[in-house]
């Protein structure tokens, strides 16, 4: 992926929004970026679904680590093939 056009670039933007709030410390602040049903796989914790088990597991997370930092997860293009998957599986 050499070139991003603008449905990348928003997809882009939203990803990175959301691990900015998962950084935040504020556990409620990444649910804007969910949808209604929504699920988590997590390499270590598994499969989480819906917004109160996904809540409770980064409130565990949160006190476990609280200088969580999530933007440091992956680099643009990374956010990029994460935002791609996650449109197309939505």
């Amino acid at each position: 992926m050499s070139e991003f056009n603008a449905t990348d670039l928003a997809r882009i933007s939203v990803v990175e929004s959301l691990f900015a709030a998962w950084s935040s410390g504020d556990v409620d602040a990444p649910r804007q970026y969910l949808t209604d049903s929504p699920v988590l796989w997590d390499s270590v914790g598994g499969l989480k679904e819906g917004w109160p088990a996904i809540r409770e597991y980064f409130g565990h997370g949160l006190e476990r680590y609280p200088a969580f930092d999530a933007r440091n997860l992956g680099s643009q293009v990374e956010n990029a093939v994460l935002a791609r998957a996650c449109a197309d599986a939505g």
